[in-house]
């Protein structure tokens, strides 16, 4: 990370939050570029990137750059919704 406002530390940070299925957050999504989205947990420590692949749909990767087989698709309201490499929901949404 080399810049500290996409850290959810940062006082200024404006990012988006994930939820689990019961809609409680368990972690932070700080949008970098139109093609990155960093991905934080709750302890605000750094756990993957999301890439962009297609209108709307980010491929999630981990720290070391290999992919974790989950994917988001954009909701076409205001948020994601992360599904399984089988194309499985996997409760977890982006907003």
């Amino acid at each position: 990370m080399f810049h500290n406002e996409y850290h959810p530390k940062n006082p200024a940070w404006k990012g988006l939050y994930l939820f689990n299925k019961n809609d409680e957050v368990i972690g932070y999504v700080s949008v970098a570029t139109q093609l990155l989205m960093l991905c934080f947990d709750t302890q605000s420590e750094w756990t993957g990137f999301f890439v962009k692949a297609g209108n709307g749909i980010y491929n999630h990767f981990d720290t070391k750059g290999e992919w974790t087989g989950k994917y988001l698709c954009f909701d076409s309201v205001v948020g994601y919704n992360m599904f399984d490499k089988d194309g499985n929901w996997t409760g977890q949404h982006i907003k």
